[in-house]
């Protein structure tokens, strides 16, 4: 998986009622919403990828 894919696919997971929890306890105002279980789930289907993991971490970082 690419990075935009994985973005996509969280953004699709993600629900404005649980990003309102999220927000609510400090997680700040850029999430999806998405639940830790459908993380998890794309955990497993991405497996082990460190340049894919540092890849996604400056796109978040850059997209707070």
């Amino acid at each position: 998986m690419t990075t935009p894919e994985i973005l996509s696919v969280l953004k699709k997971a993600g629900k404005p009622q649980t990003a309102a929890i999220y927000k609510h306890y400090g997680t700040g105002d850029n999430v999806f919403g998405t639940l830790t279980s459908e993380i998890g789930k794309l955990q497993k289907k991405i497996t082990v990828d460190h340049a894919l993991a540092l890849e996604l971490v400056v796109v978040l970082a850059d997209h707070s």
